[in-house]
């Protein structure tokens, strides 16, 4: 297709206005002239240039800015203002294009980026100003009414997603047109509203380069440090070390314990058939080799079994082990060790299929192969194919290959994440595998086995938990006594149990079995209620099969809902808090329910009196949702908190990310009337909280210089839950500020 001549010329001179100096406007003008102006041949004089864009063509000139709305699809209604875009209304032309077409006025637009853009120099701020307000004077008569501040207001509320009723949009106009309209004659001049609303900072970046533009810049300085620069970074480096070791110094210790009896225990099966000179002459290095593969398997396979039995990690956290053993990563460790498994096995197989087999194959003396192999002899001197195909070491063996490989196939995060349930039925493959290991070494070949000796009591244990689950789910029932679908495809499940639950710890998580939905299949949720209440309480968010179900089922038919089995609770990173005196806890979406827990039972205690003695004293929850409904079913409890706390105490910081920034000029004066009117009632409209929601997504480098400010020579939890990647970025930065600033912080997500 060919290229839009006119479009690739603006999309040039947009980057250059972007970075304009108004200094040396003449220049710029002079530069891209052929694309400002366009020559009238009848007054023989230019003019200045319109061009007609198609929609993809008009986002591929503006890439850093979101044009069009969800609903509709079309530009939206305050870029046109801004811009000055007008659709054309040629159904035919624009049934050719198969997509809408608008006609783009060239200077107006290049005026308004280089006004706009964060990048510019020397800007006008007069002219800046009169851009703003020419966007809010529709008719152009030179002053605002109210119902042109409305409409502007309206079509803001949609360019940031943010659903304001007619009375709220009322609302916010009413109190820009009281506090703009200086005179009291229902009209708001050009200075009266420059006046009243500061637009200096206001911007739109049209480009997405910007950012990659100045980490590069970052990391350019970086290199062009001098000698006494880079002496400090290495010290930096040094100290950075340093504190990483001391923040993790459990994990360390164990993980360089963990490595120590691997290795310790492959050298050790390795040296028992290597010091057998009968045995390495007729079965060759490769099954010494081999031997000392399965020493690792036979650590490990068991290791797999205890990492993810919930009834000892949550008992185990009560216990000193506690200070010992970083519990909270038991996830991540049993993904470590099922790596080993995988490597261990990869080894076993190549070592027997490259050395022992082929030596036993090409033996010529029976009786010579039978005086070294310790039980079941051999009949007669066996093809390489048979003993593959046709030993019981052989066969247990390709079944055991067969199940490891299918628990891989199905264990990558993307299917883990995106369809659970293959990856939960799958992962049952352990159990064949874990039993082909056991009878893998019964003709006691090389070796007497000791397989069984390592795994049986972990797997008894594995059968133990699930009979202990059977039981919880048959004998301690429970009775969903309040089933409520409520925003962002949620559903509340109040459980209310026909007898006494079992004790819990806030941030603590359960078992879901659902068998109207399935008898077999159990989800883990996070508890939102207190230890103090008499029932559970759990939010289910409508993110995959089973969860979806649950969804469907609450809207359309509630009865079969009303039986549900829970196993638990088991214990959860959350449950910690009260280790440390300033927390923070950050929650994504219904993330944020490990922490309503926390929050419910410390609203229980404030009403009933019950101060128990804790270290706690300061709370920062930092919720983050991408739409204003998402607040809803937890505003009341974050209120009533905010009510009863010192404001030093508990505060919360909420963001909607779909929301553009305050800053953006097409915000600055929605955000504007929203303060004014949280001024007057002291609570923000959008989430009915003391403090107003912040637009678009948290500057995490700065919220924690904040906390290290104000919290020097201390120490933060940061408790999170919601996506890896964001994980990994609080992760980072948790690092990084504990090595850069004299403030320790403890990062800590949940795992499930």
């Amino acid at each position: 297709m060919k290229k839009n001549q006119d479009a690739l010329r603006l999309k040039r001179a947009i980057e250059a206005f972007s970075y304009m100096d108004w200094d040396k406007t003449d220049e710029l003008f002079q530069e891209y002239k052929d694309i400002f102006y366009a020559h009238d041949e009848q007054c023989q004089r230019a003019v200045e240039n319109v061009i007609v864009l198609t929609q993809s063509e008009l986002a591929d000139v503006l890439p850093g800015i979101e044009l069009t709305q969800r609903e509709s699809g079309k530009v939206k209604d305050t870029l046109k203002a801004l811009f000055s875009i007008t659709e054309v209304s040629d159904a035919v032309d624009t049934q050719k294009t198969k997509e809408p077409r608008y006609r783009v006025h060239v200077a107006r637009l290049l005026t308004s980026i280089a006004l706009l853009s964060p990048n510019a120099e020397n800007v006008d701020e007069e002219e800046k100003a009169k851009l703003a307000f020419d966007m809010i004077d529709l008719d152009g008569t030179g002053y605002v009414v109210r119902d042109e501040l409305r409409a502007t207001i309206h079509h803001s509320a949609l360019d940031n997603a943010l659903q304001l009723s007619d009375t709220e949009l009322d609302a916010v106009a009413d109190a820009l047109m009281q506090h703009m309209d200086m005179k009291g004659n229902g009209r708001v001049t050009f200075d009266e509203f420059k006046h009243s609303i500061n637009t200096r900072d206001a911007t739109l970046n049209p480009l997405q380069a910007d950012k990659k533009a100045a980490d590069f810049l970052l990391r350019s300085k970086s290199i062009l440090l001098d000698e006494d620069d880079e002496e400090d970074d290495r010290w930096t480096v040094w100290r950075r070390i340093r504190i990483y070791i001391s923040l993790h110094a459990r994990e360390i210790a164990c993980l360089v314990l963990y490595a120590a009896v691997d290795a310790a225990l492959f050298v050790a099966y390795f040296m028992s058939v290597y010091e057998e000179p009968a045995k390495k002459e007729a079965l060759g290095l490769g099954a010494a080799s081999a031997k000392g593969f399965a020493g690792i398997l036979y650590f490990n396979v068991p290791l797999c079994f205890l990492s993810m039995s919930r009834t000892l990690l949550t008992y185990a956290r009560g216990t000193w082990l506690e200070s010992l053993i970083p519990f909270d990563h038991a996830i991540l460790f049993h993904q470590i060790v099922g790596y080993v498994i995988v490597m261990a096995a990869i080894g076993h197989i190549g070592c027997h299929l490259s050395s022992t087999y082929v030596k036993v194959a090409n033996l010529d003396d029976l009786n010579a192969l039978n005086s070294v192999v310790s039980g079941k002899a051999f009949p007669t001197l066996p093809t390489y194919s048979e003993l593959i195909i046709e030993t019981l070491p052989g066969i247990s063996g390709l079944i055991a290959t067969l199940a490891l490989l299918i628990l891989v196939a199905f264990s990558i995060p993307q299917i883990r994440r995106q369809h659970f349930n293959t990856f939960w039925y799958s992962h049952h493959a352990f159990l064949v595998f874990s039993v082909a290991l056991l009878i893998h070494g019964i003709w006691k070949w090389i070796q007497f086995p000791h397989m069984f000796m390592y795994l049986s009591i972990p797997l008894l244990w594995y059968f133990i938990e699930r009979l202990l689950r059977i039981y919880r789910a048959t004998y301690l029932k429970y009775d969903a006594t309040e089933i409520k679908p409520e925003a962002e495809k949620t559903v509340k499940l109040k459980l209310t149990p026909r007898k006494s639950h079992r004790r819990y710890r806030p941030g603590q998580y359960v078992f879901i079995n659902i068998p109207s939905i399935s008898s077999i299949q159990w989800h883990p949720y996070t508890l939102t209620s207190s230890p103090l209440e008499d029932s559970l309480v759990v939010h289910i968010r409508d993110n995959g099969d089973w969860s979806g179900a649950v969804a469907k089922l609450a809207k359309t038919n509630p009865e079969a809902l009303k039986k549900i089995n829970v196993d638990g609770p088991f214990g959860a990173p959350a449950e910690h808090f009260e280790d440390f005196e300033n927390v923070m806890l950050i929650g994504t979406g219904i993330g944020v329910t490990p922490f309503a827990s926390i929050l419910r039972d410390l609203q229980i205690r404030i009403q009933t009196g019950d101060r128990q003695p804790t270290r706690l004293r300061r709370i920062d929850l930092f919720w983050i949702n991408r739409s204003r409904g998402a607040f809803s079913w937890f505003t009341h409890l974050l209120k009533e908190l905010e009510r009863n706390t010192a404001t030093n105490f508990f505060r919360v910081h909420t963001f909607i990310t779909s929301a553009n920034s305050s800053r953006d000029i097409r915000s600055v004066l929605l955000w504007k009337g929203l303060q004014l009117l949280r001024h007057e009632s002291s609570a923000s409209i959008l989430t009915g909280l003391t403090r107003e929601a912040y637009w678009g997504r948290p500057d995490w480098n700065v919220i924690f210089d904040q906390t290290a400010a104000s919290f020097s020579g201390g120490t933060v939890g940061v408790f999170f839950c919601g996506p890896e990647i964001l994980a990994e970025e609080l992760w980072d930065l948790s690092k990084k500020k504990s090595a850069t600033t004299n403030c320790r912080f403890i990062f800590r997500k949940e795992n499930f």
